[in-house]
């Protein structure tokens, strides 16, 4: 089945008949965007009960990490919705991703320059 905090809900849902698709693959994808901001395993998995995991995979999700870039934010939480019809797709995640500006959303970004040395913000 997967890594439970990962796992589409709909699979975890026993009341409704699922098959895992793109959408599932979407909401995977949302859950990895916000592990990589927070640096921390969605629902702290690894030492919790699985059973509490997946009720908690059903009803809630994690709070944004206060610096992350707001843009960045709601693409994960789009990924992350419990209805799949209600997610992203990957077009939809990909213009969201090239869209993020992150001098205009308060984040600083470190880019690396061909001369070889490494800029901030793009300067």
């Amino acid at each position: 089945m997967g890594v439970i905090p990962f796992v589409d809900p709909m699979m975890l849902d026993k009341k409704i008949p699922y098959k895992l698709d793109e959408k599932s693959d979407i909401y995977s994808l949302g859950v990895m965007f916000w592990e990589l901001t927070s640096r921390s395993s969605p629902l702290k998995f690894e030492t919790r009960d699985p059973h509490i995991v997946t009720l908690e995979i059903l009803n809630v999700r994690e709070e944004p990490v206060p610096i992350t870039n707001a843009i960045f934010v709601r693409l994960y939480q789009r990924c992350w919705e419990y209805e799949p019809v209600k997610r992203s797709d990957i077009h939809q995640v990909n213009l969201q991703l090239k869209s993020i500006d992150s001098e205009n959303n308060n984040a600083s970004a470190v880019f690396y320059s061909k001369e070889g040395g490494i800029s901030k913000n793009g300067k």
